[in-house]
């Protein structure tokens, strides 16, 4: 894979990882269907659809099992964000899992 489809590659990983970070955001503490407006919501859907036109740029130019992998990172990213930002409860379980799927990563890509 070419150095600039690597990075449009990661970039749409990180597109969706905000979308799904917005999506929680603007989904916290609704109680009525009128709050299923609201900028968080908005930005959770404009992230997922730019991360969605970088990733079908890069499909159109590399072969999906050298790019698919790296959706794995959404995983790692999102537990980040979850942890970090928004305090939730990361298990051990849940951190091998990650070093797991880092570990199956990085064996794909390497070959």
């Amino acid at each position: 894979m070419s150095g600039v489809n690597l990075y449009i590659v990661l970039a749409s990983v990180l597109f969706a990882s905000f979308g799904q970070l917005f999506l929680k955001l603007g989904a916290m503490n609704m109680q009525h269907a009128k709050f299923f407006v609201n900028l968080w919501l908005l930005f959770g859907f404009l992230f997922y659809i730019m991360g969605a036109g970088l990733w079908i740029y890069v499909l159109s130019r590399e072969d999906l099992i050298k790019v698919f992998p790296f959706t794995a990172l959404t995983f790692i990213i999102t537990y980040f964000f979850g942890y970090f930002m928004l305090g939730e409860n990361v298990s051990k379980l849940d951190t091998l899992g990650i070093l797991l799927i880092i570990s199956g990563l990085m064996i794909i890509v390497k070959n």
